[in-house]
């Protein structure tokens, strides 16, 4: 096949590889739908990894169980301080909490702090005041 013959192939094939690409508009309009359904996996950690619960240390963990103190998470070792620490270490376990179930396991001295970190931690509940749970954020 001559260089011609290429170029006059190419010109007939290429009405049937035409590549259809989605503009701005149709990628949104697509992604809305998307996101709203979507669920993601729910894991049970302790099934998946063999672990037992009671063998999890509980408590907002760096060295030692971090304090919890007028809003904040402060470990008593390096003195640092994180407003959200309880967030990254409870979800990872737990998919799902009750005000007493985080109040046991960070280690707070009432469920009125428990009920105040929930909150301002703005996670998805059920609507039920005396036995709300607590989601975490879909990702």
């Amino acid at each position: 096949m001559q260089a011609l013959q290429i170029a006059e192939k190419i010109k007939e094939l290429a009405p049937l590889y035409q590549e259809v690409r989605m503009d701005t508009k149709g990628r949104k309009k697509l992604k809305k739908p998307l996101l709203k359904h979507h669920t993601p996996k729910q894991i049970d950690i302790f099934h998946e990894c063999q672990i037992n619960p009671s063998d999890i240390q509980t408590g907002v963990r760096r060295n030692l169980p971090m304090i919890y103190h007028w809003g904040v998470w402060i470990c008593p070792v390096c003195s640092c301080r994180s407003k959200d620490a309880h967030l990254t270490d409870y979800f990872c376990l737990y998919p799902s909490t009750t005000n007493s179930q985080c109040k046991d396991f960070l280690h707070l001295p009432t469920r009125h702090v428990a009920r105040k970190i929930l909150i301002s931690s703005d996670l998805p509940a059920t609507s039920n005041p005396k036995s709300r749970i607590y989601f975490s954020k879909k990702v």
